[in-house]
């Protein structure tokens, strides 16, 4: 998938979660901690693409070849459950560090986890499929045949799944405006 469409799933995904299991109280920094780690978390599974939007800002040449060397190229660890488990633990580790004070980090964790998994879930339709059990060599892809999966920025993807990810993200909070509105006490 291209990159609005993971941005788009995380958003779906991670707005599902927190507005059905809404915590009883969430305070500005973490919506905020939230709202970026969703869309980091989104696309931090490409980091070992040197094509991947990650690296259009880079400090040196070097830097893309290194990390897509580093984590075993393209759809291996950062594509994985172990690489989201490594990934979320890492950001943990690093906030947990930095020590903001009003941040809940176990949530700012768990909305940069589900915005991982949630591009992982995305590129199992795609012919390439997703090594969900890395460093196990098995790609999985649904449907199991390659000749049914969608191509990456193809018509399917543009024309039908991203406008449904668009539409189910709509009804979400659409469907959920109460609990927005007692969040922002209206």
């Amino acid at each position: 998938m291209i990159q609005r469409t993971h941005d788009l799933a995380a958003v779906a995904l991670v707005s599902y979660y927190f507005l059905t299991y809404s915590p009883p109280s969430l305070n500005w920094e973490t919506l905020l901690g939230i709202g970026v780690a969703t869309f980091i978390g989104g696309i931090i599974p490409d980091i070992d693409n040197v094509a991947s939007p990650a690296w259009k800002h880079k400090l040196t040449p070097w830097e893309g070849k290194a990390s897509r060397d580093f984590l075993d190229g393209h759809r291996h660890l950062s594509h994985s459950l172990l690489g989201i488990f490594l990934f979320t633990w890492v950001l943990g580790l690093l906030l947990n560090t930095i020590k903001l004070p009003h941040l809940e980090v176990g949530l700012v964790q768990l909305a940069f986890f589900l915005g991982q998994l949630s591009h992982l879930i995305a590129d199992t339709v795609t012919i390439e499929g997703v090594p969900w059990f890395y460093p196990i060599p098995f790609k999985i892809g649904i449907p199991p045949f390659k000749f049914m999966r969608i191509r990456t920025g193809g018509w399917v993807e543009k024309l039908i799944v991203f406008p449904l990810l668009l539409a189910f993200t709509i009804w979400i909070y659409y469907s959920h405006h109460e609990v927005i509105g007692k969040f922002l006490k209206i």
